[in-house]
């Protein structure tokens, strides 16, 4: 078998693998904006105590690896009784890292 024809014989797994991260990165962006808008707002409040609560939450998501939210998201919380598909996982971790 060639170089050529096996790149051509893994062609269609590649492409689906291109369509799963091109989703799960729109559907990050999407909740990243959503999310981020009110934290935003809040960071931007003139009322002191929703400054201070804005702040908060960025500093926490912000200072948190992406991978410790990964685990939490994909580990802890099956121990809640909250079961997340890993593209659930990855979309809801990406969308408030990047919050």
């Amino acid at each position: 078998m060639s170089n050529t024809s096996y790149a051509w014989s893994v062609m269609p797994a590649l492409l689906r693998g291109l369509k799963v991260s091109a989703e799960a990165t729109g559907l990050s962006m999407a909740l990243a904006l959503v999310a981020g808008v009110p934290v935003c707002l809040l960071r931007i409040s003139r009322v002191r105590a929703l400054r201070i609560l804005g702040v908060a939450i960025i500093s926490v998501i912000r200072n948190t690896p992406l991978l410790a939210q990964l685990y939490v998201y994909f580990y802890v919380l099956p121990e809640f009784n909250v079961e997340l598909s890993p593209l659930v996982v990855g979309v809801l971790g990406l969308g408030t890292h990047f919050t």
